[in-house]
């Protein structure tokens, strides 16, 4: 927080102050899975199996928090591109669902028969589209601002106003998603070989941009 303040970063500093409050209550890891590979208490993710993957972190974010905010920077990415692909862009996506990622098939996605109540919404590396499963036949919110190795991505929320936004390196982005509601979980979604390092606790500073 002090670093935040140093850099005259307000609503870095009101973020992390409202996190304090909840210090033990908040989601700090990512589940386990059979298919991955979890690290460094939790927090660092190695993916290699090749198949389409969403996992959540352990628990929601705490009944009565307003805001959160995590940062996850995509370390490294290795093999052929896929079809669906980009190039160099790797298939992830970060994000919040309302239900453990097991029942989600990809953030953003139209929900499964299984879960039909369950939503989803995520920033896609692949393309840069910010997609919400709540949109009529799975539209996207305009971005197009793609992200790969070395980038660092973050995902906030704030319930008070129902609006969930992300960063790219430390920019925020113009793009968000409207209307939010429900116990959220903070999201991934696996697809090519791929190492990604979340950061839960902070300290974080973004700035207001593109």
């Amino acid at each position: 927080m002090e670093l935040a303040r140093d850099h005259k970063q307000e609503e870095a500093v009101c973020f992390l102050g409202g996190q304090a409050a909840w210090a033990g209550m908040l989601p700090s890891q990512w589940a386990e899975d059979t298919r991955i590979e979890i690290m460094e208490n939790g927090t660092k993710v190695a993916h290699t199996s090749g198949v389409r993957i969403c996992i959540s972190t352990s628990k929601p974010l705490p009944a009565g928090l307003e805001r959160f905010y995590f940062v996850t920077t995509i370390q490294t990415t290795a093999g052929k591109a896929r079809k669906g692909s980009n190039g160099d862009f790797p298939v992830v996506a970060i994000g919040f669902c309302t239900i453990g990622g097991s029942a989600i098939t990809f953030p953003g996605w139209p929900p499964r028969a299984a879960a039909p109540s369950a939503q989803s919404w995520g920033y896609h590396g692949q393309d840069g589209c910010l997609l919400s499963s709540c949109r009529e036949n799975g539209s996207t919110v305009a971005n197009g601002i793609p992200y790969r190795e070395g980038h660092v991505i973050g995902c906030g929320v704030d319930l008070s106003t129902q609006t969930i936004w992300f960063t790219r390196d430390e920019h925020r982005l113009a793009s968000e998603f409207k209307d939010v509601k429900g116990r959220l979980f903070p999201l991934l979604g696996l697809m090519d070989n791929i190492v990604v390092q979340t950061n839960f606790a902070g300290p974080f500073i973004w700035e207001e941009g593109e």
